[in-house]
């Protein structure tokens, strides 16, 4: 086994903490890199290499775990549903309040912004 193949395969292995459907799309072009990045006497990766994938790999996982839990990816439609429709009832109840005179309405625009905003996120997690 040459120096090459060696840290090939220790790569390979180290890429293992980021997610499955992320690696699955990307796991090539980055070892690509990182095998360049090493250039070829080496047999192990460099400290460096290692702790920027271990970080950047287990903050990928628990960012989505957090994120998205089991239950709002597989009731995802009717979250999404759900927070549009509150998001919509609190800019329309806003505009009502400003409207006969209690300015301090437009506080409700921020959770609004909340509700679009994780409906958004929650889309495009439950697509990809």
């Amino acid at each position: 086994m040459t120096d090459s193949d060696a840290l090939e395969r220790r790569l390979h292995h180290l890429l293992k903490v980021y997610p499955k459907t992320f690696r699955d799309a990307h796991e090539q072009e980055m070892l690509a890199v990182l095998m360049a990045d090493a250039g070829e006497d080496r047999r192990l990766p460099s400290f460096l290499d290692i702790v920027n994938v271990a970080t950047h790999g287990l903050l990928m996982r628990t960012r989505r775990q957090r994120l998205y839990s089991a239950w709002a990816l597989s009731h995802s439609h009717a979250v999404i549903t759900i927070r549009v429709i509150s998001g919509v009832w609190l800019v329309i109840l806003s505009g009502i309040l400003c409207a006969v005179g209690y300015p301090w309405g437009l506080v409700l625009l921020l959770p609004a912004g909340l509700h679009f905003y994780l409906a958004h996120h929650l889309a495009r997690a439950t697509r990809s």
